[in-house]
């Protein structure tokens, strides 16, 4: 849709509720369904009034006010009345206008309603009409046309192609004269994680609704019809039983990138981000392997103030970390590394792990704080495994011990 100009955004926004804050002016407003059934009740007074003075032939000339949206759409008020042939109720108006929206009916939609054919705009709609508490309420759908349609189900299985095929559409919008095709990407690594989840929860829900209200659904992926349209289109004919051979063939292909992070300026932040969130085989790298923090911990998590570092440790994103000890008598530096023994046999091989204490060490990712506010967490993480990496570039097997400047210990330690 649009940003800056709803009126002119895509269909899914002719079935939205009245309550959208839209300008007086948008086309769009006219042909939601809320705008009918106040229309309908003005006109007729609440259902008392068969055949309002504003639909009789000699009244047809406007008198169209600054802000009138009735107005402008009499012609098609008035059909509908005359359609409803005095039964004025909710149910009627819904179900009349459901069909005309599905047959893209001129005599009821106006001027230019776009049919509202997408999963999206149909769940949206379904949303809207079903909810007990809307004032469109209906009780049940499958009373409508929608019963049994076939829905094909377009969507984007990549969330990373997806999410940055967004970015890409920011920048554009955000720049003068002609576009920079190389620009950087500068990616905001919290935002992404929030807003991937966020996309893969709407796709989740579409995929439900779906299969709920549909006769039959196929699913299309967005990216593969780049890659092979004509195969794409093809299914979807086929799925609709429609013939396709007399069809001109498609021409045109989007090639893929092979680099997916291509533009991305802080690569191994978004690589970092993607994987410790489950996202990472969007990018081809399935393998990844959150890093692994084992905290050693014997009071209760929940009720000692000593465990306030570990919880703040645990809130911290992309970080695995299993508390050990719980409930353990400490004997001495030894009882960490039995406790952690079980818990390594259970890990990957390739798994970077930190051995920790929840309260002589504290997990220092410099300005990064816990839930929306990792503000370098991924960088850190990032940098970490760097550093491993060439410390340990020569003993692929070592393990390394961080070295105090001075020895405070007991000689229990």
């Amino acid at each position: 849709g649009e940003t800056k100009k709803q009126e002119t955004g895509f269909p899914t926004e002719a079935m939205v509720s009245q309550s959208a804050r839209w300008p007086e002016c948008s086309i769009k407003k006219g042909c939601t369904l809320g705008f009918i059934l106040e229309g309908i009740s003005e006109y007729t007074n609440d259902g008392t009034i068969l055949k309002p003075h504003q639909c009789q032939e000699q009244k047809v000339s406007r008198t169209t006010h600054a802000n009138s949206n009735t107005e402008e759409h009499k012609d098609r008020l008035c059909n509908f009345i005359k359609a409803l042939d005095g039964n004025f109720t909710k149910e009627a108006v819904v179900l009349k206008w459901t069909k005309a929206f599905m047959e893209d009916d001129k005599r009821y939609l106006g001027c230019g309603c776009p049919q509202g054919t997408t999963t999206k705009g149909l769940k949206l709609m379904t949303a809207w009409l079903t909810k007990s508490n809307n004032i469109n309420y209906i009780s049940n759908l499958g009373d409508t046309v929608f019963k049994g349609a076939k829905i094909i189900r377009l969507k984007r299985t990549n969330l990373w192609n997806s999410y940055k095929s967004l970015l890409e559409v920011e920048a554009k919008a955000g720049e003068d004269g002609e576009v920079q095709k190389e620009r950087l990407l500068q990616v905001q690594v919290e935002k992404m994680v929030d807003e991937i989840n966020r996309i893969k929860q709407m796709d989740e829900e579409a995929d439900d609704w779906a299969k709920q209200h549909a006769s039959k659904v196929l699913f299309v992926d967005y990216d593969e019809c780049g890659t092979d349209p004509e195969a794409c289109r093809s299914r979807m004919f086929n799925f609709l039983g429609v013939g396709s051979s007399s069809l001109e063939p498609v021409d045109s292909t989007i090639a893929k990138g092979k680099d997916p992070l291509h533009r991305i300026e802080n690569r191994e932040e978004v690589m970092e981000a993607l994987g410790a969130n489950g996202f990472g085989h969007f990018i081809g790298q399935a393998d990844h392997t959150q890093l692994q923090v084992l905290v050693y911990e014997t009071e209760p998590i929940d009720s000692s103030p000593a465990a306030r570092h570990v919880k703040r440790t645990v809130e911290m994103r992309g970080i695995n970390v299993t508390i050990i000890g719980q409930g353990a008598e400490f004997s001495g530096v030894g009882s960490k590394y039995l406790a952690a023994v079980p818990v390594l046999k259970d890990l990957p091989d390739d798994s970077l792990v930190v051995l920790s204490d929840s309260r002589d060490i504290i997990t220092n990712i410099h300005q990064a704080k816990s839930h929306s506010q990792n503000l370098e967490l991924y960088s850190a993480l990032s940098h970490f495994r760097d550093t491993f990496s060439e410390l340990t570039s020569n003993a692929k097997s070592s393990v390394v011990v961080s070295a105090e400047a001075q020895c405070c210990g007991s000689a229990l330690h």
